[in-house]
């Protein structure tokens, strides 16, 4: 329930009280990933309660604070592991062991998901007020691949994607949003080629197939508006800042950001095509009935658009294969405005 608050734009209902005897009573008979999930849960609610705060107050975050809270969650980090090794010194052969552990990278992708909750917020940071921007955009693209890594391991040992809840689909596709726009940017990594960012937007694409659990759910239609920009990126400017973000949202800010970016571009590439198109039409029109009415005693004009039909001719339009209403329509657009929420 915090969770899905967060997403829909309202800080978490949680109760605060004092846990102690309740977490001492379980914490032999839960599975350590459940021991986890718990602590990383508090501390998010506490996060997104304090932004909740700060956004109200200044419609963003100061680069600073966010500083602050993930310096909080680097200290809180031991105690997580901790917690999920059973409180025990490990040697190097458990630690060999727990790389090989599905219940050890169901730990580390739920600790990942926090903590790109965290770096999330740098987005949201006003931008007078973010100086060391570019690093912390770096440290979260880090972070959004390392998860969607995580994911992939554990949807080959387990199965979680297939089975996932919803929460881990929106911290999914929090982190595919993060890719794909950082890839689209002129913030880009040096070191991703070309081909490097096709290899992460397979993986993007496949993780959020993965997640389906019907025809035209949510995660169907998100990946169809991801792989329909990236196919059609060639034709698209890219824009300075990587990612951003809508500061009301709080815990979906940067999807919200990226989702709009996204349709608000390809409406444009496609409303720019069928401009282009429908001029050269009109020309077209003009000159047929220019040289019928002058019959033969007028020259014909020499075909000085045909490059232009070579590049918006409808076999090589790269929006031509695009289901729009899949895009605009089935995909809760209203308005002005997305609707992105809950399971569809």
């Amino acid at each position: 329930m915090d969770r899905a608050s967060v997403c829909n734009g309202h800080p978490p209902p949680f109760l605060q009280h004092n846990d102690t005897r309740c977490r001492n009573t379980v914490k032999d008979t839960l599975a350590p990933e459940l021991m986890t999930l718990f602590e990383l849960q508090k501390f998010s609610n506490r996060l997104h309660t304090a932004m909740t705060a700060q956004i109200s107050s200044n419609n963003g975050v100061p680069e600073t604070v966010v500083k602050t809270w993930e310096d909080e969650f680097e200290l809180l980090r031991p105690l997580v592991t901790h917690v999920d090794t059973g409180a025990h010194k490990c040697t190097m052969d458990d630690k060999l062991k727990m790389t090989d552990d599905p219940g050890s990278d169901c730990s580390r992708l739920i600790i990942l998901i926090a903590q790109l909750e965290v770096q999330a917020y740098y987005f949201v940071s006003l931008p007078d007020h973010r100086p060391n921007f570019t690093i912390n955009t770096l440290r979260a693209y880090n972070t959004s691949q390392n998860l969607i890594n995580t994911a992939l391991t554990l949807e080959s040992t387990s199965g979680l994607l297939t089975h996932n809840t919803h929460w881990i689909y929106r911290a999914v596709m929090d982190a595919c949003c993060i890719l794909m726009s950082t890839l689209h940017s002129k913030a880009i990594p040096p070191h991703i080629s070309a081909s490097d960012a096709d290899t992460v937007v397979a993986q993007i694409l496949t993780v959020l197939r993965t997640c389906s659990v019907r025809d035209n759910d949510l995660p169907v239609r998100g990946s169809v508006v991801l792989e329909t920009f990236w196919s059609a990126r060639h034709i698209l400017p890219k824009w300075d800042v990587p990612v951003g973000a809508w500061p009301d949202r709080i815990g979906a800010a940067t999807s919200y950001w990226c989702l709009a970016k996204f349709k608000e571009v390809l409406q444009e590439a496609r409303n720019s095509t069928d401009s282009v198109q429908k001029g050269i039409d009109v020309y077209e029109a003009n000159i047929s009935n220019t040289n019928k009415s002058n019959g033969d005693s007028v020259v014909a004009v020499p075909n000085i658009s045909h490059g232009q039909d070579q590049t918006i001719d409808n076999s090589i339009d790269p929006l031509q294969g695009v289901d729009w209403s899949m895009i605009i329509d089935d995909f809760g657009w209203i308005g002005e405005g997305p609707v992105f929420l809950g399971p569809a």
